[in-house]
């Protein structure tokens, strides 16, 4: 049949029939064509009907599953309007990995940065290496690692691991020993934040349990194994004397332990400064002034011959009471750093000392400044959380007492007037009984009720005169009214 032919179809209803002009029918799609069907030229909408499962499909299926459905579609022949499924399914894909592309980019990315600033900074913490030239009494790079763990995840490792690496190259016998090295490096951080996140870590410090489980499992237990890692491949290559192993392993030890106590939580504390929360000029004054004194200060007990370090305490709580985490920790890492630095260059007590003893005073100091810091900055917060709590506790029943005392109120007035309304119609009923009873009286009119259901009989006042009786004078029964009527 031709385009544009009339035929002749049933009228609706039963009415006469009805010509149609075939020329502007097309035959809809309702299922997908099979590979290498022509689909007619003009026609978008079995395209369509095609694109819109196939899109949905497309969102549903992961990335890995998406790659093996697009790799097992048959080819179609090569026709001019053939195998557009499969097509659209192959860009999709391109298009599904070009948006993943990104991820991949920013996690290297993310790498790189994170393995860039542990470089810088072991460079600049081996300038106070104690024993040889690897062993510093302060390792920061391992709380930049933690904190990389804790804040990007697991997949950041190679970054770690290959700055470790190069740290350690130029500073070790063998390549094999700065492999090992990087290893320690590289685990002891992962352990340290896996177990953070074990026990509910928050990075805000802002819980006592926060601070002890970064103080005894980040820093003092999971810096073990690269302390034990470092200081086992240096003996074993002869890097250091069997006798200064014990030492070696010591202030490794001690030195990633206070890069994780010390660097780690100045770090998470520089998240909680917010740009756009607003701080009056005079904490802003207070918070400078509080920095000068205390670098001044610290700086004065450092140099001085006698062993006063411990007055810098104070100045340490006024910063963990007045600005908690985000005073304490960089307080802690200004004291830790310039006290470091006095015991590198043999200033004030540090002088004329044995290493054992230099060491043992420096460690001290620093676990003491730091637990000290965050521990009193995180009860400072609990307190504040808890105040905080009772005070929403406050201001939530105040407003349950104001609600319900509003609807009290309500119910009040609602009560008041109905017993007004109450009080209206018994004084209402009580005139219009009145009234009926004079109506009664003038008429000589009485009136009874029978309530059946009770057997109960009432007689009206004027009903009792009319029987010769006064009002209310005995009580009425059927059988008393009965013997008045008829007596």
């Amino acid at each position: 049949m031709a385009p544009g032919h009339l035929v002749d179809r049933p009228g609706r209803d039963g009415g006469p029939p009805e010509r149609a002009n075939l020329g502007r029918l097309r035959r809809p799609s309702l299922a997908l064509q099979p590979p290498g069907q022509l689909v007619p030229r003009g026609d978008e909408r079995p395209r369509r009907q095609l694109e819109q499962p196939v899109r949905l499909l497309l969102e549903r299926i992961p990335p890995p599953a998406l790659r093996r459905h697009v790799a097992i579609l048959p080819h179609p022949p090569r026709t001019a309007r053939a195998g557009k499924g499969s097509t659209l399914l192959a860009m999709r894909a391109l298009r599904g990995q070009a948006r993943r592309a990104p991820t991949v980019l920013m996690t290297v990315l993310e790498a790189v940065l994170v393995a860039a600033a542990y470089y810088l900074s072991a460079r600049l913490a081996l300038r106070l290496a104690l024993i040889e030239k690897n062993v510093t009494p302060l390792w920061p790079p391992t709380g930049i690692a933690v904190v990389g763990f804790l804040l990007l995840g697991r997949r950041i490792w190679p970054g770690i691991a290959l700055a470790a690496f190069l740290v350690n190259v130029p500073i070790t016998p063998t390549p094999w020993v700065a492999l090992a090295t990087a290893a320690g490096n590289t685990l002891a951080p992962f352990v340290a934040a896996e177990l953070l996140r074990l026990v509910g870590f928050r990075r805000e410090i802002d819980r006592l349990r926060d601070a002890i489980a970064i103080v005894l499992l980040a820093s003092l237990l999971a810096m073990l194994i690269s302390a034990t890692i470092g200081a086992a491949a240096l003996r074993l290559s002869h890097g250091i004397r069997s006798d200064d192993f014990a030492a070696a392993w010591a202030v490794w030890w001690t030195g990633d332990a206070m890069g994780v106590l010390v660097v780690a939580p100045f770090l998470l504390s520089l998240l909680l400064f917010r740009p756009r929360v607003p701080t009056s000029w005079a904490r802003r004054v207070e918070a400078v002034a509080l920095f000068v004194a205390l670098t001044a200060l610290t700086l004065a007990v450092a140099r001085n011959h006698h062993p006063i370090l411990f007055v810098v305490l104070p100045l340490l709580g006024w910063a963990a009471w007045r600005f908690q985490q985000r005073g304490a920790a960089p307080a802690a890492l200004l004291v830790a750093g310039i006290v470091t630095w006095a015991a590198d260059h043999d200033w004030g007590p540090f002088a004329h000392t044995t290493l054992f003893a230099k060491m043992l005073t420096l460690q001290a100091f620093n676990a003491t400044v730091a637990f000290a810091s965050f521990v009193f900055a995180a009860l400072v917060m609990e307190r504040i959380r808890a105040r905080e709590a009772l005070e929403t506790a406050a201001a939530e029943l105040e407003e349950r007492v104001r609600r319900r005392t509003a609807e009290l109120s309500t119910a009040n007035r609602w009560l008041t007037r109905e017993i007004t309304d109450r009080r209206d119609a018994e004084h209402r009923l009580h005139l219009r009984e009145r009234q009926l009873a004079e109506a009664q009286q003038l008429a000589h009119i009485g009136s009874w009720d029978w309530l059946i259901d009770d057997d109960r009989v009432t007689w009206s006042d004027e009903m009792y005169r009319i029987y010769g009786h006064e009002p209310q004078q005995f009580p009425v029964t059927f059988e008393r009214a009965v013997e008045q009527v008829l007596p």
